[in-house]
C-alpha cells in the first residue's frame, strides 16, 4: 500500500497511522472496529522533504515524528527514463 506524499498528511491522520504501524491493527474512530493488518500487507510511504516540515519548495508539509520515521527505511531511487520507450507509449511514435 502506498501512502503518498505522507508529510502532507494532516497530523490527526498520521498519528492514527503510526499507532496502526506499531501495533498492526488499525483502529477506526468513527466506528471503533479494529482491523488486523494482512500477514503480506506492505507499507510504502513517499514524501518532497524527508519527514522535515515544509520548505520553500513544499509549503503545507507536516514534520514527522521520529516515531512515525522509525516506521519506514528511508532512501532515494535514481532511475533515468527511456525517451524511446515514452515517445512510443504517449505519443505512438518509434524512434
Amino acid at each position: 500500500f502506498c501512502i503518498d506524499e505522507i508529510d502532507a498528511g494532516e497530523p490527526n491522520m498520521l498519528l492514527l497511522l503510526n499507532n496502526a504501524l506499531s501495533s498492526d491493527i488499525l483502529q477506526c474512530p468513527m466506528t471503533g472496529e479494529a482491523i488486523t493488518k494482512h500477514p503480506d500487507f506492505i507499507p510504502i510511504a513517499t514524501a518532497n522533504t524527508w519527514g522535515l516540515g515544509a520548505n520553500k519548495e513544499y509549503r503545507g508539509r507536516e514534520r514527522l515524528d521520529d516515531a512515525t520515521l522509525d516506521r519506514f527505511r528511508m532512501g532515494r531511487i535514481l532511475f533515468t527514463i527511456d525517451d524511446k520507450l515514452e515517445n512510443l507509449l504517449f505519443y505512438g511514435e518509434k524512434g
